[in-house]
């Protein structure tokens, strides 16, 4: 992120980021924080470097069905290789479109994002479903998955350096209600603002699950409109 803003010419930026992109903006905005101003985050808050990592304390509670153990593995590759099937059926089940009971469980491999599904969410846009199912079916998995594959490192060498670290930039954190994801951290205003302590707003979007930018757009793009209205990029004031 730093280098792009140096590409650029760019002194301090605000970032937007979502799920594996709000892991970066928000890590972004720790370690740098002479460069990056304020953070919005969506879908994924911030996740406090130190002490035994998330990952390292599902695997202590012998929760070994969590999704991400199978997304690190060589075998998940071929699992997503077909993009044509891949990518609607995981837009639909981790959206907020299916019954409740049929969603994506992050901890049931039985309800897991790849099953077979309907198409994707009528909320999103065909022509974007379109361009991912060409994107990904021409460049493949493996590199998006690396991320996954990487988390244990990332945080063990974050940890050495960053740890108990918060956000003191202007944050705001935006979720779907219905999401999944929410039953890993179930993130609230108060348990955010311990790590976040200049969180300016918190929202959980009814009826709408991982990908609240494609579910809702117009409501997304009004709490990211109204968090930019209150900071600068050269100063972060509110």
């Amino acid at each position: 992120m730093i280098a792009v803003l140096d590409h650029f010419r760019i002194g301090r930026a605000i970032l937007v980021g979502h799920d594996f992109g709000a892991n970066v903006a928000w890590n972004a905005a720790m370690m740098r924080p002479d460069r990056i101003a304020a953070v919005f985050g969506a879908s994924v808050p911030f996740i406090q470097p130190g002490g035994p990592s998330f990952l390292d304390q599902l695997r202590g509670a012998g929760a070994d069905d969590f999704y991400m153990f199978d997304q690190m593995t060589p075998e998940a590759d071929a699992k997503w290789a077909d993009a044509a099937h891949s990518i609607p059926a995981s837009l639909y089940w981790l959206s907020g479109e299916p019954p409740a009971d049929e969603r994506w469980d992050p901890f049931d491999p039985g309800r897991h994002m790849l099953r077979p599904a309907p198409g994707a969410p009528t909320t999103i846009d065909p022509a974007y479903v379109d361009e991912m199912v060409e994107v990904f079916g021409r460049t493949g998995f493996h590199g998006p998955l690396n991320y996954y594959r990487a988390i244990d490192t990332f945080y063990a060498v974050a940890s050495r350096a960053f740890a108990s670290c918060v956000i003191a930039q202007p944050s705001f954190f935006l979720t779907g209600e219905a999401d999944g994801l929410n039953a890993v951290r179930s993130p609230t205003e108060d348990s955010l603002r311990k790590t976040l302590p200049e969180l300016c707003g918190f929202v959980a979007l009814t009826g709408v699950g991982q990908w609240p930018q494609l579910e809702a757009p117009e409501a997304f793009n009004a709490a990211l409109v109204g968090f930019l209205g209150t900071v600068s990029p050269n100063n972060a004031s509110r």
